[in-house]
């Protein structure tokens, strides 16, 4: 079941005259922007956890959120595990802890740095500094007044630790029925659930609508509209137009509802980039989910992860300091030690971590807030296949996304 954040009125549009062909793109005029007589890229497709296929008229695209499973190869296969992110500490070994990857194809050993212990799914330091406090999977821990040890405190069955706040917080229920699922908070802006349990809205661009949690290009003839309230099986109606007819752009109706408690919108986090090499044909990718930055105080690395579907990216900046900016070439190694990782989804994580691995860069870092705020930069580089294939260029990549911790 999906369910609705806002309900808008319907707006009737006009129909497509100027669309002159299958995947022409024309001018409906006003704020609707192109749009097009139908919808390319009609093969089953995946998109995150959801199988994407098109109607007979291809008006609409047709999602099919792969329950307990995962959407791999135009298709739902078994998850190698279903909480993407969970951390499970070894109970022999104090080092060791299994991850479940955030594309939930598999979990995979990993191992705590040194002087770190795992202890309620985190790698946590020892000794600690007394009240320090850190997330866990599900739990909040908190250092001893003596600093010998954590105190752990597990966090009810629908909450997850905050990063920011470093509290048990409550999970969106729609995310706690559907992990890593989308939907639409209304016609232009697309919401999906991040890794704590939270939506993140992304906004449509100016010829995009968002249908079933996605945003896609507007097609001629087609009204959309965010359905009513009591929950559907779509996140929104979609009803096609005759040709024959001449239709007026309707006033707006404005519906009185209860109130609803939504979030404030942030920023809209953006990754991009163009490949080359490869299957990747000067391909620009615009990523669609995990568009996020982590530091790890510890070890001075400053994370920006991306992903779109099966393709995951990673950008590393090894030894960084809090706050600090600037640009960083493969010519000129320093103090700070950038690298970028990627995958495509070919290879599976647990034989290869990273399939492509960058033997040359060049990365600017033009903002590194505090918590809360943004990161952000571009970069390039070369990636050498770890499996003997022929490396890739990466072209024209930015990133523009919240640090979360």
């Amino acid at each position: 079941m999906r369910w609705n954040l806002l309900l808008v009125a319907a707006v009737v549009v006009l129909p497509g005259a100027a669309c002159s062909g299958s995947g022409s793109s024309s001018g409906d005029g006003g704020e609707n922007g192109d749009c097009v007589k139908e919808l390319a890229d009609c093969e089953a497709t995946c998109v995150g956890r959801y199988l994407r296929t098109c109607s007979e008229d291809k008006k609409s695209y047709e999602y099919e959120y792969c329950s307990n499973m995962i959407c791999k190869n135009g298709g739902c296969s078994q998850a190698g595990c279903l909480e993407p992110g969970k951390v499970e500490c070894d109970d022999v070994d104090p080092l060791a802890y299994m991850l479940c990857l955030e594309t939930m194809a598999a979990k995979t050993p990993k191992a705590c740095s040194e002087g770190e212990r795992c202890k309620g799914g985190a790698c946590t330091p020892e000794p600690c500094e007394a009240d320090e406090r850190m997330c866990g999977y599900k739990t909040v821990l908190t250092c001893a007044e003596d600093g010998s040890s954590w105190n752990v405190e597990e966090c009810a069955e629908d909450q997850m630790c905050d990063p920011l706040a470093v509290v048990c917080s409550t999970i969106d229920p729609f995310c706690i029925e559907s992990p890593l699922g989308a939907m639409c908070q209304d016609t232009k802006t697309a919401v999906e659930c991040g890794f704590n349990g939270k939506l993140v809205p992304k906004e449509c661009a100016d010829a995009e609508v968002c249908v079933a949690g996605f945003c896609q290009q507007r097609v001629c003839e087609v009204a959309y509209e965010t359905p009513d309230a009591g929950g559907t099986d779509a996140a929104n109606d979609i009803v096609t137009l005759p040709d024959e007819s001449a239709w007026e752009m309707q006033e707006t109706v404005l519906i009185d509802l209860p109130p609803v408690d939504i979030p404030p919108l942030e920023k809209p986090a953006k990754g991009i980039v163009t490949i080359a090499g490869g299957e990747f044909d000067n391909e620009e990718v615009k990523f669609t989910s995990s568009k996020q930055a982590l530091y790890i105080v510890k070890e001075k690395d400053l994370q920006v992860g991306m992903a779109k579907g099966a393709l995951m990216l990673e950008i590393h900046f090894g030894g960084i300091e809090e706050g600090v900016v600037g640009a960083f070439t493969s010519d000129e190694p320093g103090s700070v030690t950038p690298w970028i990782w990627l995958n495509d989804g070919t290879t599976q994580q647990e034989e290869i971590q990273w399939k492509y691995q960058s033997i040359a860069f060049s990365i600017t870092l033009d903002q590194f807030d505090p918590p809360g705020g943004r990161v952000i930069g571009t970069f390039s580089g070369t990636l050498e296949d770890q499996t003997g294939g022929p490396p890739l260029e990466l072209i024209g990549g930015e990133f523009d996304v919240p640090r979360k911790q």
